[in-house]
């Protein structure tokens, strides 16, 4: 009838032209399509509908079976840079994950990103996503996580979202001259008025680096032990938690943080009534309620057991 009604001939290949996703039951595209073995490919359908709205005609025709239907749709994208995360990931599939995405990550790569949808279309043409998830891999890639914190550049590993949470596993990565081993960086909420974030990070580097990351705003952790990282040295391998929930203008009180450190080679200059401390291995851990480093150290010339404990 439509292809009559231009004053065209329904032969096959007209109508191959005017509609090549055709299917004998009554049923919303995608579960008409599985009950004949058969599946829409998204991006395919995508780039007929740009083609077709690109065409001379004046008015474009969409015809469909009408009422409610429910539309599953996947994608791949490839060597992506993530600056451009926004270009090609629509918004409409996820506002929340999209708008922490371009927010938050920057630099580097997208070696792969796949993504799935569900989408619920209603009989007026309204489109609300049920569902969304997917994953990215990354590469070289920057995250902010907690401003004003160092960000953690030079990403590789994976990532992971859905409609509520946006997953970063590390497998590799530096901040403020430290090496990250392995760590993980964990949005949730993002469906929800307040989102939160759980990170943890295992980081190798000099102990005057780790004094100074867990002194900068908003920690401040090594100015309330009396320690000024500048009179540091030695080599640390530290395991740092925060907790806390995603706000512009975070304070110290908001962030549940708690650190491990295994320290080697440690030097501390002027540390105790003009003394230097040294140290073969220290063991330090520190939270929101205070601190403990123990290890057999040499205060001067003369040796000793440290066990320090200094609550905040």
């Amino acid at each position: 009838v439509l292809l009559q009604s231009l004053g065209l001939d329904p032969t096959d290949e007209a109508v191959e032209a005017c509609s090549p996703w055709r299917f004998r039951e009554p049923l919303s595209p995608d579960m008409a399509a599985r009950r004949e073995g058969r599946e829409i490919d998204f991006a395919t359908l995508v780039d007929f509908c740009r083609d077709a709205e690109k065409g001379p005609e004046d008015v474009l025709l969409c015809e469909g079976i009408g009422g409610a239907m429910t539309v599953d749709a996947q994608g791949t994208v490839t060597d992506l840079a993530v600056d451009d995360i926004k270009r090609y990931w629509p918004r409409a599939w996820g506002e929340d994950a999209w708008t922490w995405s371009v927010a938050n990550l920057s630099a580097g790569r997208v070696n792969e990103a796949r993504a799935r949808v569900r989408l619920k279309v209603d009989g007026g043409g309204g489109v609300q996503v049920e569902s969304i998830n997917g994953e990215m891999d990354l590469d070289g890639v920057t995250v902010d996580y907690l401003a004003p914190m160092p960000k953690v550049t030079g990403i590789s590993g994976q990532a992971t979202f859905d409609k509520t949470r946006f997953d970063i596993f590390v497998l590799s990565g530096e901040t403020f001259g430290l090496r990250i081993r392995e760590g993980s960086i964990f949005f949730t909420g993002l469906d929800q008025y307040d989102q939160f974030a759980d990170i943890q990070l295992l980081i190798d580097g000099p102990v005057q680096d780790a004094m100074k990351l867990i002194e900068h705003e908003p920690l401040g952790f090594s100015s309330i032990i009396g320690i000024d990282p500048a009179r540091t040295s030695g080599q640390a391998t530290t395991r740092l938690k925060l907790d806390f929930i995603v706000e512009k203008a975070l304070t110290q009180d908001q962030v549940d943080v708690s650190a491990t450190s295994e320290m080697t080679d440690v030097a501390i200059t002027d540390a105790v009534l003009g003394q230097n401390v040294s140290a073969e291995k220290l063991a330090l851990s520190v939270d929101k309620t205070g601190l403990d480093v123990s290890g057999g150290i040499m205060l001067g010339d003369i040796p000793a057991t440290l066990e320090w404990r200094q609550n905040f």
